[in-house]
């Protein structure tokens, strides 16, 4: 049965070659999410998420950005990322992934559900992924991508 579920994450940044490390805790709600019938999809939306196509047709799944802020000196960062599975709804088929459209343009042809649906791996599978490492200000600081749902 496809199931969509939730993660709550701790993420966690190794810095300084084991000189310390920095935790950095995600938490989501059932509350911070509204399915929405979109004809034979569901539309899925997360409270302060952003919709992400990583390949077109797979099921549509928001994600949330973080940027956090690295300790002076800190070298050798690594990432992880650990989450529970909490079922959140049954028997849904999320909405697939589009083609990003300007306003200024046709709309491009409706892509299909691809075999992302029929894979029994979650669709996002990284429950965290690195976005990149950047310098401003004098500040450094890491740009994640959190995952709190998937589709399975």
């Amino acid at each position: 049965m496809k199931k969509i579920a939730g993660w709550c994450w701790g993420l966690c940044w190794a810095v300084a070659a084991g000189a310390g490390q920095l935790s950095v805790d995600f938490t989501f709600s059932a509350d911070d999410v509204s399915l929405a019938k979109a004809g034979e999809y569901t539309a899925i939306e997360l409270a302060d998420g952003s919709s992400v196509v990583d390949e077109e047709g797979a099921p549509s799944i928001p994600a949330k950005f973080a940027n956090v802020l690295l300790p002076a000196g800190a070298q050798n960062v690594k990432i992880s990322a650990a989450g529970e599975w909490s079922l959140l709804a049954e028997g849904i088929t999320p909405y697939p992934a589009q083609p990003p459209s300007p306003k200024s343009k046709p709309r491009p042809a409706f892509v299909p559900a691809n075999a992302r649906y029929a894979d029994a791996a979650p669709w996002p599978a990284a429950v965290a992924i690195w976005q990149g490492d950047h310098d401003m200000q004098g500040y450094r600081f890491v740009s994640v991508r959190v995952n709190p749902l998937a589709y399975v």
